[in-house]
């Protein structure tokens, strides 16, 4: 099955029926599975193969050397290749042909090609996308309109800007989204208009795009538009009013938590949270009694960061909640609703609580943190075996607001905490090495300079890209900061020039040139280095040849979940995850982190998001959409994607073109519906 070629954002009736998924019993239609690949033909044929098998080196050695003689090949499921190839490598070069296989006589190859136009990320792409926005066809102009929106480029709004008036309400609607995905906050007036377009697509986009990009001009209107006829107008203009806070939107959020729909139940919950006011936290207190584990994390999350004392002894009971992600919360909800008297439960919890709230309860031990707390986060560190503990007691030494603590004298060898961090910095756990690093944060690393450059110099792993990430970002927070002594200063910027010059992890060597102008080096990255970044080598050896359709299950004590993977999409990212799953890899891990509304995410074979399998993969950007139940990766950067993946509740296209898509749900929504944090799985191949 070929994947959509159409980019334009969905119709309201595709719209409705999107969301008649959700609702009443959040089934979702289960779709059959054909393994059939497009690429079937050409890989049994023996010069299919090799031009298949050398477009996947091009595309792994993210150099076009050797590519042009494919961009004008007779077949167009080549020249779709190439589209996706050059979009995946992107940069100035990729450029040319991409604009020459946006003319493509193949509606596919061209659509593909006007997408990787905006996956390049640069300058050059906007020209060619203006000219399709003017004189192409209604699809090729809602493809270039998505392109702009992924370039974040801010020179795309103007001309994005352009298609607000068109006279499609398709068109209209693509723009208000690309401007949304974009996200130039200089370019929020200009959707203003829209609000009042009489297309419930284009009202939906508009409230979509002035809640992400922060416009508080037209808070009346959203909340008039939370009583809408149309569910997803409702949607759009609620999660808006949350993402700008916007007090006046408190009633019409309250009056959503009894909402027919769930999902629009657990958005209205969301927005008090975001809202955080006295009045959200006293309409969030109604949901604590809830049996929906999403609304009480949502409402916990909401009480906490209101700070309303009052709410502490409804919080209390709720540290004995079934659900760990209850719990956390309600640790966050004790710890920011009345300090002193959360401090007997939080430390009962550190002595005799499961692994993931004692990491909770020292994290927040630390934010409400006095001279004797100290101690016991700093042993924690220092002397745990278990890593949850250890990264709990660096996040509690990070939200330690009183910095004259760190340097505070515990226990009876004098030890401070600041050095607690300096040690640990180094540790062998990269992990806890980065968390460290990260509690060092600016100013307080101050007199720890010269050890955190030795501890960069030391750290040469794949996986140290945090750890050295974090410390360039202390590096770059003291620049210009009269506190930093001369030779200090100096030892600074040497490394900063070794770390451009050597590494080969483009994060860490782009960083590091950042950071370097702010002492005045101007030494340039050089982005061909990032061919010999050291990420891991597949264990199947060359790069995956498209791979067609298959199906997974992913197995759960509240149901099966059943996966179509995108293996001619994503080839290399598929075929790890198979072989991952074929070892066994992923039985008995967990969902480490659930957004409700947003997605589930899990995979991590450490358990708290920071793990991979050990090797990272290129990222295989490609044409589908962040449609709800469909199934991502995620990663730290481009390049970076491992054994993690996520799955949407609802629609998400800010993703879009950011985070690979693997594959879809084919049944089981209901249950990635209320899966919850620390949830357990397996996952096995089915077709």
């Amino acid at each position: 099955m070929r994947r959509p070629s159409r980019p334009f954002v969905f119709s309201a009736l595709t719209f409705i029926l999107g969301f008649s998924m959700i609702v009443p019993a959040l089934l979702m239609t289960a779709v059959p599975a054909d393994a059939a690949g497009r690429y079937d033909k050409l890989i049994l044929s023996n010069a299919g193969r090799a031009k298949l098998t050398d477009l996947a080196a091009i595309e792994d050695s993210r150099k076009l050397a050797g590519i042009e003689k494919y961009t004008g090949d007779a077949d167009p499921l080549i020249r779709l290749r190439c589209a996706e190839i050059l979009g995946r490598i992107g940069g100035p070069k990729a450029v040319p042909y991409l604009e020459k296989l946006s003319a493509d006589t193949d509606d596919e190859v061209a659509l593909s090609a006007i997408y990787s136009l905006g996956l390049t990320l640069d300058e050059s792409a906007l020209e060619p996308l203006e000219k399709m926005l003017k004189q192409g066809k209604k699809k090729q102009k809602a493809a270039a309109l998505e392109a702009l929106g992924i370039t974040r480029l801010k020179n795309a709004s103007p001309i994005i800007g352009t298609a607000l008036t068109n006279f499609h309400s398709t068109i209209r609607a693509q723009a208000l989204l690309a401007l949304a995905v974009l996200g130039d906050s200089s370019a929020a007036e200009m959707c203003a208009n829209s609000i009042h377009d009489p297309d419930a697509d284009v009202i939906e986009q508009t409230a979509y795009a002035i809640g992400r990009l922060g416009y508080n001009g037209l808070n009346h209107e959203l909340t008039e538009l939370c009583e809408n006829e149309n569910i997803w107008v409702v949607m759009r203009a609620v999660e808006a009013l949350g993402r700008l806070e916007a007090k006046e939107g408190t009633g019409a959020a309250a009056t959503l938590l009894t909402h027919k729909q769930r999902m629009i139940r657990i958005k209205a919950a969301e927005t008090l949270s975001r809202i955080a006011s006295n009045d959200a936290a006293e309409q969030l207190e109604t949901l604590l009694g809830s049996d929906d584990a999403y609304l009480k994390d949502l409402a916990l999350r909401g009480i906490a960061a209101s700070n309303r004392g009052k709410s502490f002894e409804v919080v209390l009971p709720l540290l004995q909640d079934s659900s760990q992600m209850v719990r956390r919360s309600a640790i966050e909800a004790a710890a920011f609703t009345d300090a002193d008297n959360a401090r007997p439960f939080l430390l009962e919890i550190v002595r005799n609580g499961g692994a993931y709230d004692r990491m909770a309860a020292l994290e927040f031990l630390g934010s409400i943190a006095k001279e004797e707390e100290m101690l016991l986060l700093v042993e924690t560190l220092d002397k745990s075996t278990n890593h949850l503990e250890r990264e709990g007691a660096a996040a509690g030494l990070k939200r330690v607001e009183k910095d004259d603590l760190l340097r505070l004298q515990v226990g009876s060898d004098g030890r401070t905490a600041f050095d607690a961090l300096l040690d640990a910095a180094g540790d062998d756990d990269p992990v806890i090495a980065a968390m460290a690093v990260e509690a060092l944060g600016g100013k307080r690393a101050l007199g720890g300079t010269d050890r955190l450059v030795e501890v960069f110099r030391s750290a040469g792993g794949r996986e140290d890209c945090d750890r050295k990430l974090a410390i360039i970002a202390i590096f770059d927070d003291l620049a210009g900061e009269g506190d930093l002594e001369p030779p200090a200063v100096s030892n600074i910027v040497t490394l900063l020039k070794e770390a451009v010059v050597k590494e080969g992890d483009p994060r860490v060597a782009k960083a590091a040139a950042g950071a370097a102008k702010k002492y005045g080096s101007m030494i340039s990255y050089d982005p061909a280095r990032a061919a010999v970044w050291p990420r891991g080598r597949y264990p199947w050896g060359e790069p995956a040849l498209p791979l067609g359709k298959k199906t997974i299950r992913i197995t759960t004590k509240r149901g099966p979940i059943d996966i179509a993977l995108f293996g001619d999409d994503a080839p290399n990212i598929v075929k790890s995850i198979l072989l991952l799953i074929e070892d066994g890899f992923y039985n008995g891990l967990n969902f480490h982190r659930v957004v409700p509304g947003f997605v589930v995410q899990g995979g991590c074979p450490r358990g708290d998001g920071w793990g991979d399998a050990g090797w990272l993969l290129r990222s295989q950007f490609n044409s589908h959409r962040y449609e709800r139940g469909y199934v991502g990766v995620a990663h730290s950067g481009k390049d970076t994607p491992g054994c993690q993946f996520f799955i949407t509740h609802l629609p998400q296209p800010h993703l879009n073109g950011r985070y690979t898509i693997i594959g879809r749900v084919v049944s089981g929504m209901e249950v990635v519906d209320v899966i919850e944090v620390g949830d357990t799985f397996g996952m096995e191949i089915i077709e």
